[in-house]
């Protein structure tokens, strides 16, 4: 299962995007999300949320984490 572990940077802030990829029944890739907002390095500003869709491409899901990081910062009025 391969894994990819990126961030992209949004007013200050690193937008950790954490995505897994699995095989579906049919073997196509089915990618998996997890976004993590922190300060710095280190600092844990909003815990790993996991939406509950999946993605059929890895671009899909690199999109979606970054969209949904900003949307994180912005609800959270940071």
């Amino acid at each position: 299962m391969p894994q990819h572990n990126i961030y992209d940077e949004y007013k200050g802030f690193r937008l950790w995007n954490y995505m897994t990829c699995e095989k579906d029944e049919e073997g196509r890739e089915v990618w998996q999300i997890k976004v993590e907002v922190r300060r710095g390095r280190d600092e844990v500003v909003i815990p790993a949320v996991e939406p509950e869709q999946t993605y059929i491409d890895r671009m899909y899901a690199q999109s979606a984490g970054r969209e949904l990081g900003k949307r994180l910062v912005d609800e959270a009025g940071l």
